[in-house]
């Protein structure tokens, strides 16, 4: 499989950013329980620049992994949603690459050493928990 083409989501995404969250809801919880609405405010949230916080990961044209990255703390704390499906972990890590690098920006910007970020996941996640492990990251 090629390798994923990545770039920043736009207000105008939110349609295929709903289908794609649903589509993980159905697989992570049962049901789809994303709405449209929900994904425009998060696309708007005011400590969010979408340009250098949000990711869109595509293969071969199908939208695959999504990240949003957000900075309420003002300090070393950032929050992060990642979202990606099942058999696209490589689109899903280079997101989430991106997104470590971003919070750690974010935190020194802020006066911090160092960036805790903060990322929930649902009890059956399609994000690769070995994964985050490898990676350092560990259950709060």
């Amino acid at each position: 499989m090629p390798p994923a083409a990545v770039r920043p989501a736009t207000l105008a995404d939110a349609p295929a950013l709903t289908e794609l969250l649903n589509e993980i809801d159905r697989i992570e919880i049962g049901a789809p329980e994303t709405d449209q609405h929900t994904v425009e405010a998060d696309l708007k949230h005011p400590r969010t620049d979408l340009a250098h916080d949000s990711w869109l990961a595509f293969e071969d044209g199908r939208l695959v992994a999504y990240g949003l990255l957000w900075d309420e703390s003002g300090g070393e704390r950032v929050d992060v949603d990642h979202y990606v499906l099942p058999g696209h972990q490589a689109a899903g890590l280079l997101i989430l690459a991106a997104m470590e690098a971003r919070a750690l920006a974010r935190a020194r910007a802020n006066g911090a050493a160092r960036a805790v970020v903060h990322l929930h996941l649902n009890a059956r996640p399609t994000t690769d928990t070995g994964l985050l492990a490898g990676r350092g990251w560990s259950v709060v």
